[in-house]
């Protein structure tokens, strides 16, 4: 199995990860459109499509870059360094801190938000009012390392994450992934909650699945943009304070010993 890939892989960073959370770390926002919660109590409803083997994990630099508008906004660029690769940022005299994070592809159904915006429907969602944006198509979920341990811990207690093709039979459920702090905070976490109403899933999705490039190739930039994301390949333009990180702002540290179930996502 090549460097960096299979969640196995990803579960010993994680550990190591939360051995070395006194350094902090960087991160940033990428050309290929992924999953971005931008504060508290904002959700996804998405279905995972990565299996195991095909978890990416490795070290990624925060790299700032100018959109055409003139705003800035963050790139995430895989370290070359721990797989053998040249690395433009740990060669240069900035020094770019890099941060363990993980990728996965999704199929991201919609979107929650507590604020309105174009394209949000206002819905109503148990006892709070929310402002839905449809989306049905495959997006990056990339988060920082740590983060990790609320998907297998949640693996072990239901079994398996993603969308499944056994034969003639479809298997997966959807989840809702739910930011849990204000934009620009320190110890933000998620919530990764199973959705108990019947799954229909989307006629094409195990072809689609089977032709998303792999995470490897998007870790460093080697794709920028295909088919099944939708829409132009733009930039994810995030303004967010330079201390808060990622673009999502994982911070948290997980227990060394609550991560189970590492064979099941």
């Amino acid at each position: 199995m090549p460097d960096g890939h299979g969640i196995d892989q990803a579960s010993q960073r994680a550990t190591g990860a939360a051995e070395r959370s006194a350094q902090g770390g960087g991160g940033g926002g990428d050309f290929v459109n992924k999953v971005i919660l931008p504060t508290d109590q904002d959700s996804a409803r998405l279905l995972f499509l990565t299996l195991n083997e095909d978890v990416y994990s490795g070290k990624f630099h925060r790299v700032p870059s100018v959109a055409k508008s003139g705003k800035q906004f963050w790139e995430s660029i895989a370290c070359g360094t721990e797989v053998g690769r040249s690395c433009a940022q740990c060669a240069s005299q900035a020094q770019v801190e890099a941060q363990d994070q993980f990728l996965f592809w999704v199929f991201l159904r919609y979107y929650d938000f507590t604020t309105t915006g174009e394209k949000r429907q206002q819905v109503q969602v148990g006892n709070a009012i929310r402002y839905r944006e449809t989306v049905n198509q495959v997006r990056l979920f990339q988060y920082a390392i740590s983060h990790l341990t609320v998907l297998t811990t949640m693996a072990s207690r239901l079994g398996p994450l993603a969308f499944e093709t056994e034969g003639n039979q479809q298997a997966g459920r959807d989840w809702d992934w739910v930011r849990n702090g204000v934009r620009g905070s320190t110890s933000t976490t998620y919530s990764l909650i199973p959705v108990n109403d019947p799954t229909v899933l989307p006629a094409d999705l195990d072809t689609l699945a089977a032709d998303l490039p792999d995470l490897e190739k998007v870790a460093f930039n080697e794709v920028r943009h295909c088919p099944q994301l939708g829409g132009a390949p733009t930039p994810t333009v995030v303004q967010v304070p330079a201390a808060e990180g990622v673009a999502t702002a994982p911070t948290t540290t997980p227990s060394t010993g609550a991560i189970a179930g590492i064979d099941q996502l």
